[in-house]
């Protein structure tokens, strides 16, 4: 009777305490130490810039923030951090998944996530924290810039979102250890960004970034401003891609809160004549007029470099932004690569921009 009470004890303190040489339960560990190092976050970010907004737009923010693989190792090493705005119609997401509503402008084969392990591990770029966050509002596209309707998107990324990032990871948190890149609208966010905002970013890359040259969009896109100006609803299922970015822009460059259902004023009459008044807001915006407004911060910059597609039916409008600059004595890099608005995209990063951050921002330390 006692041998068997004994053998029952073992078997009970057996179930309950586990084998401790049981290869099963090595795993399990190590399952647990996986699972505890997350390399891709998704974060929400309150916005205080966003609070308010005419839109209604939430002003908690989806925010990926991609952490290097060796972010885990030392717990005392802090990493510089790349801010990666997206374009129109996409999100934070569309960075890890290349999807976009319109084929024709997806991001084939993109994934930041792979890209920067792969560059990292092959040692042909330093360890850096990649941050994309999401600026997809009710007219799909923010342009990250400050406005009286849809809210103080410029606020919220170099602001908000910032703070946010530097609170919360091991970052350097000085223009030395962040730099700011972007396609399309992101591009035009990422330069105008960094033109305004030298004290945050110290490096900025535009990929196929719009809206540099406005007075040449203008003249390149009146057809299209003016089929624009014949919609009356807000219905993106019936309204073509490129007709909804103009209509994006309009409650940005030239809110007006007594104008719906867009909330802003065209730059242009029925009859294709310009309306200076508006377009004078339009222009507080542009790009090109900002450079020698922004001189002094544009030579604070470490680095400023963007591109443009040979393909790209308004490539005009990057290369005079390039020779604004170099007129104003500015240094940058500008090229132009074979393809399209979108189709090199993932080359451009893997070749060009996560290397021109590697080389120009400071290093983990």
């Amino acid at each position: 009777m006692k041998t068997k009470s004994s053998f029952l004890f073992f078997l009970l303190l057996l179930l309950l305490t586990g084998c401790p040489n049981d290869p099963e339960d090595d795993d399990d560990d190590d399952l647990i130490d996986e699972v505890e190092h997350y390399y891709k976050i998704n974060d929400i970010v309150h916005s205080p810039a966003l609070e308010d907004n005419l839109l209604g737009d939430n002003p908690d923010r989806s925010v990926m923030v991609y952490l290097p693989p060796d972010y885990y190792e030392d717990t005392t090493v802090h990493f510089p951090v790349i801010y990666l705005l997206h374009g129109y119609y996409c999100s934070d997401e569309t960075w890890y998944t290349g999807k976009f509503p319109t084929q024709e402008f997806a991001y084939i084969g993109m994934n930041i996530q792979n890209i920067m392990d792969e560059l990292i591990k092959a040692g042909a770029v330093q360890s850096m924290m990649v941050v994309t966050p999401s600026a997809y509002n009710y007219f799909k596209g923010s342009w990250y810039t400050n406005s009286t309707v849809t809210g103080n998107w410029e606020d919220f990324i170099a602001e908000d979102v910032v703070k946010y990032v530097d609170d919360h990871y091991r970052t350097i948190p000085e223009p030395g250890g962040r730099g700011i890149a972007g396609h399309s609208m992101g591009g035009y966010g990422a330069m105008k960004l960094a033109m305004k905002h030298p004290d945050v970013f110290s490096s900025v890359y535009a990929h196929s970034a719009g809206r540099l040259d406005m007075e040449t969009w203008l003249e390149l896109d009146k057809d299209s401003i003016l089929k624009a100006i014949d919609i009356q609803t807000w219905d993106p299922k019936s309204i073509s891609p490129y007709l909804m970015v103009i209509i994006s822009e309009l409650s940005v460059f030239a809110p007006n809160p007594d104008s719906p259902p867009f909330f802003g004023d065209f730059p242009l009459t029925p009859s294709g004549e310009k309306v200076d008044a508006i377009w004078q807001k339009y222009m507080a915006h542009d790009p090109l007029t900002m450079i020698p407004l922004y001189e002094n911060n544009l030579r604070q910059l470490r680095a400023i470099a963007f591109d443009n597609g040979s393909q790209e039916e308004d490539n005009v409008i990057r290369k005079n932004f390039s020779v604004a600059l170099a007129l104003q004595g500015i240094e940058h890099q500008f090229e132009t690569f074979e393809g399209n608005h979108s189709n090199h995209t993932v080359e451009q990063m893997k070749l060009k921009i996560i290397p021109f951050f590697s080389e120009n921002l400071d290093h983990a330390r």
